[in-house]
């Protein structure tokens, strides 16, 4: 969401485009910190199938704009929709685009947008990914997992105490996964999870459940491991009045 507009750069003496963001979005908490994060993505990628962020610019709380590598040229729609593509053209292509979300992927970075209207197609043939604004850093969220066991209290205790936090925990930049940690019926834990209105992602262990245990370093059930936002594990078999102290510690917050 956004225009963008084609300006001349005073001082490099090139064009840029310059990508806005509406008041209505910049207005949104959530659209203020989708705006930052293509700005930090963007950042954090080189390679010459994407397109390169000069500069973010920020005059007001409802105001923000991007300014970026001016791509001439069309897009892979506007490409297939006027002309098609021979055989060598979809290799070609599909080679660069696959280079550059390669290169993203190395970065933890997913575009979740990639579609014919976000590539650019230069004159000479070169292709350029775009419009990173939808794009999620796998490791810019803490992780909380909570291996439990429905059938027993303190298991469900835990599960339903996160359940309760879950919104708080989602604004500390917290995801919460819940593993059910011994071999029970999918419909009955599907059922728990409904009844309980669990709002977090609810796994099973799969194979075999000690092997399971021991790999995860697992003691006693529940078994609570948080990590930092890299996914380095930062505190493992704390309890659930112990969370708020553990992540303290990680982001230096009192």
């Amino acid at each position: 969401m956004g225009v963008v507009y084609l300006a001349h750069d005073t001082k490099l003496d090139r064009l840029v485009a310059i990508k806005n963001r509406p008041a209505e979005v910049m207005d949104n908490p959530k659209g203020r910190s989708r705006f930052a994060r293509e700005a930090r993505v963007l950042a954090s990628l080189n390679h010459p199938n994407i397109a390169t962020i000069f500069e973010q610019l920020e005059q007001a709380e409802s105001t923000g704009y991007l300014v970026l590598e001016y791509v001439p040229g069309q897009t892979l729609a506007e490409r297939i929709a006027k002309a098609g593509l021979e055989l060598n053209e979809v290799l070609s292509i599909a080679l660069q685009i696959a280079e550059a979300v390669a290169v993203a992927h190395e970065q933890d970075v997913i575009h979740r947008d990639l579609k014919p209207g976000n590539i650019k197609i230069t004159p000479e043939g070169k292709v350029k990914v775009l419009d990173f604004g939808l794009a999620k850093a796998l490791g810019d969220k803490m992780m909380l997992i909570c291996f439990f066991d429905m059938l027993q209290r303190p298991s469900r205790y835990c599960v339903t105490q996160l359940a309760k936090q879950a919104e708080e925990l989602k604004q500390k930049d917290v995801t919460v996964v819940a593993v059910q940690a011994s071999k029970i019926e999918k419909k009955d834990i599907d059922t728990w999870i409904k009844k309980n209105s669990i709002p977090f992602p609810v796994g099973m262990a799969q194979g075999d459940e000690t092997k399971t245990r021991l790999t995860w370093g697992i003691r006693s059930l529940p078994w609570l491991i948080l990590t930092d936002k890299e996914h380095v594990m930062r505190a493992e078999g704390f309890s659930i009045s112990e969370l708020g102290k553990e992540l303290e510690l990680i982001t230096g917050t009192n």
